[in-house]
Order: C-alpha cells, then sequence, then structure tokens
C-alpha cells in the first residue's frame, strides 16, 4: 500500500521534513509506555510517589508536546514565507522565487521548481491561496 494517496499531489518537501520532529519523541514515549507493562519497572515508579506519578511520565511525554509545538511553529514559518512570497516558494528550501520563472532551478538548492505543477502540493499542504496576474496560485487545479 502505498504511502499517501495517488491522486492526491505530494506534500512538498519542506512540509515533510517537519515531520521528522516526531520519530525521536515518538520512540522515547513508545519505550515509556512499553516499560509500564513491565511489573518490575511499574513497582518501582510506584514507589516513587511524587516523581513517580508526575515526573517520570512527563519525561516521556514532554518531548511530544515540544516536537508538536516545532512543527506547528516550523509550519507557521513556511506559511509566512509563502505569504511574503506570494505563494512562489521552491518547494525543497522554501527560498523565495519572486522575481524568476515559472519553471526552473531553486538558485539556493538547485532543485527542479514549476510554480503551477507545484501549487496543488502547497494546497494540501493547507497554504493559503494567493491571488496573482494569472489567477490563483495554491488553489487545486481541475
Amino acid at each position: 500500500m502505498p504511502l499517501h494517496d495517488s491522486k492526491q499531489p505530494p506534500l512538498p518537501p519542506a512540509i515533510k521534513r517537519l515531520g521528522h520532529w516526531f520519530w525521536l519523541p515518538a520512540i522515547v514515549a513508545a519505550l515509556g509506555v512499553t516499560s509500564l507493562l513491565f511489573k518490575e519497572v511499574s513497582q518501582s515508579i510506584a514507589s516513587l510517589k511524587f516523581w513517580g506519578a508526575f515526573v517520570v511520565p512527563a519525561f516521556f511525554f514532554v518531548p511530544q508536546f515540544i516536537a508538536i509545538l516545532a512543527v506547528w511553529l516550523g509550519n507557521r514559518r513556511v506559511k509566512a514565507k509563502y505569504i511574503a512570497a506570494k505563494g512562489r516558494l521552491c518547494t525543497s528550501c522554501t527560498y523565495s522565487l519572486l522575481g524568476l520563472p515559472d519553471q526552473g532551478h531553486c538558485p539556493e538548492c538547485a532543485a527542479p521548481y514549476d510554480i503551477i505543477a507545484d501549487a496543488p502540493g502547497w494546497e494540501r499542504a493547507q497554504m493559503p491561496a494567493i491571488a496573482t496576474p494569472a489567477g490563483l496560485v495554491g488553489m487545486p487545479v481541475g
């Protein structure tokens, strides 16, 4: 089974990379929950009273909260850059492509870009539609 629906446009790589913030905290949280299944571990944590009730679980779940915050802030940063660039961003490095042709290679990372073809991916990433003389960028085509 594919990782994404083939009918949907792929997410821009800059948005996909934000998801990497979840891996390590998710592993730590899973290990923490799994360790509580062992009788010796849960008894030793229960004997810690306050530490076992609040601090030890926080050790496992605070990283998840930090990861969610990092992804949210990263998405806000990308969205602000997207609006400032009027929808003309490199999908790989979020470099502003204002003043450059609709197709070409990003001067920052050398990744190929196509503003019109990349618009559905930005739409899937829930970036706002930008009004341009050529129409709306960021709106689904077809």
